[in-house]
C-alpha cells in the first residue's frame, strides 16, 4: 500500500478517508468526517480502539490501563479488584482516558512513584472506588497528577474521593 506524506499545513473541506499509512507534519484541519482504518499516533503514542481491561487482585497484568488507551471497558470479579492508571510523566499532561465499568464495581490506583488522583496518593495508600455501570474519565493535569470524574449510567456526576487501601 502506498504511503502519503504531507509536509505543510492542510485544510480539507469534506470527508477524508485514510487507508494505509499517512504522515502529516504541520497543522491540519478537517471539516467533515475523518475516517481512519487502523490506529492513530499522536505525540509518539498510538491510540487503539476500545480495549478490554479486567480488574485483578493487585491491578497488574490484565488490570493495567496503558498510556496509549483512550477508552477501556472494565470487568471485575469483585468490587475489591483493582485497575491501574499508567505512570503520568509531564509529557502526558492533557492525556484523557475514559472507561466503562461493567456489572461489578472495582477500585482504581495509579502507577508512578508519587502519583495522585484527586489530590490523594493512589499508588499505595489510597484507592478510588468506581461503582458498577458507569463511566470514568481520568485526565493528567500535571506530572503524576490525575483528575478523576465519574458518571452513573443515568448520567449523574458522582464525586470520587479516594479512601484508604
Amino acid at each position: 500500500m502506498p504511503r502519503t506524506t504531507f509536509r505543510n499545513d492542510m485544510t480539507i473541506t469534506g470527508d477524508l478517508t485514510v487507508s494505509g499509512s499517512s504522515t502529516v507534519t504541520g497543522s491540519s484541519t478537517v471539516t467533515g468526517d475523518l475516517t481512519v482504518s487502523g490506529s492513530v499516533t499522536q505525540n509518539g503514542l498510538t491510540a487503539a480502539a476500545a480495549r478490554a481491561v479486567t480488574a485483578t487482585a493487585n491491578g497488574l497484568t490484565t488490570g493495567l490501563i496503558l498510556a496509549t488507551d483512550t477508552f477501556v471497558t472494565v470487568t471485575s470479579a469483585n468490587a475489591d479488584h483493582i485497575i491501574m492508571l499508567p505512570d503520568a510523566p509531564a509529557s502526558l499532561v492533557g492525556k484523557v482516558i475514559r472507561g466503562w465499568i461493567g456489572a461489578t464495581a472495582c477500585e482504581l490506583r495509579t502507577l508512578g512513584a508519587a502519583s495522585t488522583t484527586n489530590g490523594l496518593n493512589t499508588v499505595a495508600t489510597t484507592e478510588a472506588a468506581l461503582a458498577a455501570t458507569g463511566e470514568f474519565t481520568a485526565k493528567v493535569v500535571a506530572a503524576q497528577t490525575w483528575l478523576l470524574t465519574y458518571l452513573t449510567e443515568l448520567g449523574a456526576a458522582t464525586t470520587i474521593v479516594p479512601d484508604a487501601v
